[in-house]
């Protein structure tokens, strides 16, 4: 058995980096892309091919996680392997819990951070650079979330090969907490900057110069809470509240309540 060396940590990472997400299937989600993670480590590990073989299936159960904070799930175990093969006290179920234990919990962080958060300011931020036809908006999303998901890859996967089961620690202590809190905040003032400056819903002539003397832009208000309402409170997919909106515009259009336009 060798020890693992930089070379071959940098090879695990690739793997999960280029195939975590690109070898999703529907029964077995992420798994094949872990456990082409993993290969190069066990190659590395164990000469024996039917040995190699037994310690990949370990990894065979159906994993799935947000990619970006779950780089340090395989940072884990791969420390975990190492540890295994080096005679520790480490058991195939030891490996198991810690990985599907992580898988969802760490899901729910970076989907709330990475996925709810971080991706929708950066495309506020492009939007906003792009709406008068400029295509540095574009350039400068695929910059910053290129640049910023490599390296949270990175530093969660290092992470957690160094400290072992201790890297959850820096996710769920307090003040991990508070930096998600203050992203949260952040976002919500930002969406609520973009929602009025972007969205604009106005009705007839007739009622809109009597709604802008007791509440200006009352139904951009109205609309953008009932988006919120139905996405939070009902629990409903983007997609049917895409489609409530489209058939409450057709109909309120119809009514003579709002006035489509478009504008620039």
């Amino acid at each position: 058995m060798e020890k693992l060396d930089k070379k071959t940590l940098n090879q695990a990472f690739l793997h999960y980096y280029f195939g975590l997400a690109s070898n999703q299937t529907f029964s077995q989600l992420q798994t094949l892309g872990y456990m082409w993670t993993m290969l190069p480590v066990i190659q590395k590990l164990y000469e024996d091919r039917g040995t190699q073989k037994d310690r990949l299936l370990v990894y065979s159960d159906v994993f799935n996680t947000e990619p970006q904070i779950g780089a340090g799930i395989a940072g884990i175990t791969i420390r975990l392997e190492e540890d295994r093969a080096e005679g520790g006290d480490v058991s195939d179920d030891d490996i198991r819990d810690v990985r599907s234990g992580l898988a969802g919990s760490l899901a729910g962080i970076g989907d709330s951070m990475i996925v709810g958060t971080f991706i929708p300011l950066l495309l506020a931020i492009a939007i906003d650079v792009s709406v008068y036809g400029s295509s540095y908006g574009i350039l400068l999303y695929l910059v910053l979330w290129i640049g910023t998901c490599t390296l949270a890859q990175r530093w969660f996967f290092n992470r957690g090969y160094e400290m072992r089961d201790r890297a959850v620690d820096i996710l769920v202590d307090g003040k991990a907490q508070a930096v998600r809190h203050a992203c949260l905040t952040a976002a919500i003032i930002a969406f609520g900057t973009i929602g009025g400056k972007f969205i604009n819903v106005q009705s007839t002539p007739f009622i809109q110069n009597r709604l802008n003397v007791v509440f200006p832009n009352f139904l951009t208000f109205f609309f953008i809470l009932l988006v919120w309402w139905l996405l939070a409170k009902k629990k409903m997919t983007p997609r049917n509240v895409m489609l409530i909106l489209a058939l409450a515009t057709v109909v309120c259009s119809l009514l003579g309540i709002l006035t489509p336009s478009f504008a620039a």
